[in-house]
């Protein structure tokens, strides 16, 4: 390991050591592994709200200090309104600290390819400007002027299609 501490929720559950290097002579003599203890305690629970509902009770009547530090991932497909409350709500009487509320990556994703498979067809005209608009880096008074250009153009081709 690269480092004694851990960096990462990732790295939870990973036993860290240093070396302790002995040389007599300028020659190696020993190298031993020593472990270092865990100062921070991290854990990382993933499942739907029911399921990190009952792990979170492992912590329940424990006296943990300092408190554990959870890092929460949601796999449930449903859309859950006001997580990060809902969550706050189960931990308060427990010895944890919540750093990090996240959907799963596989929901990310599914959730990117949904949007990614709209068609031109299905937006407006106005939601394509708006979102290539979003796309560029332009300053507010220029977005401002484009988007009065773009409104004053539309309104001149409804104009002549009525005619």
């Amino acid at each position: 390991m690269r480092f004694p501490i851990p960096l990462s929720f990732d790295e939870c559950g990973k036993s860290k050591y240093v070396h302790l290097v002995t040389f007599s002579n300028g020659k190696l003599e020993s190298v031993e592994n020593l472990n270092v203890p865990v100062t921070q305690p991290m854990a990382v629970l993933k499942g739907d709200l029911a399921s990190i509902t009952e792990q979170l009770e492992q912590w329940r009547d424990v006296s943990q200090e300092p408190p554990v530090w959870l890092d929460i991932e949601i796999t449930t497909d449903e859309y859950l309104h006001d997580i990060q409350r809902k969550i706050q709500a189960l931990t308060e009487s427990l010895p944890v600290e919540v750093l990090l509320v996240r959907r799963s990556r596989e929901q990310r994703e599914r959730v990117l390819a949904s949007q990614q498979r709209e068609t031109l067809s299905e937006l407006s005209v106005e939601e394509v400007f708006n979102r290539r608009l979003a796309l560029e880096e332009l300053d507010e008074s220029q977005q401002q002027r484009l988007q009065h250009l773009f409104t004053t153009t539309l309104h001149t081709l409804a104009g002549e299609h009525e005619a």
